[in-house]
């Protein structure tokens, strides 16, 4: 291969991780709030009687849910990336 071809499958295989990882995000960001109550669950029991999580800015729950999507999404796609041979028929 040339090593313009070489450019050109190294970016057709970025963009199919690309789109992967939209595509597992988006999946996940329908459940962000539990994936963030499982996330956040040692920190809450380890906290005295009373205290609570608390947002300290206007949108910081709704960019809380997107860093979780997002984190989740890469967490869930990279089995698939990396051991493509046990995926399913």
């Amino acid at each position: 291969m040339t090593f313009t071809e070489h450019l050109e499958e190294l970016r057709r295989c970025l963009l199919k991780s690309l789109a992967a990882i939209i595509l597992t995000s988006g999946v996940c960001y329908f459940f962000s709030d539990s994936i963030f109550r499982f996330i956040v669950a040692p920190l809450q029991q380890s906290l005295p009687p009373g205290q609570n999580l608390i947002g300290t800015g206007v949108t910081e729950a709704f960019f809380t849910e997107i860093k979780v999507a997002l984190a989740a999404g890469v967490f869930f796609f990279l089995p698939g990336y990396f051991l493509p041979d046990l995926a399913l028929p």
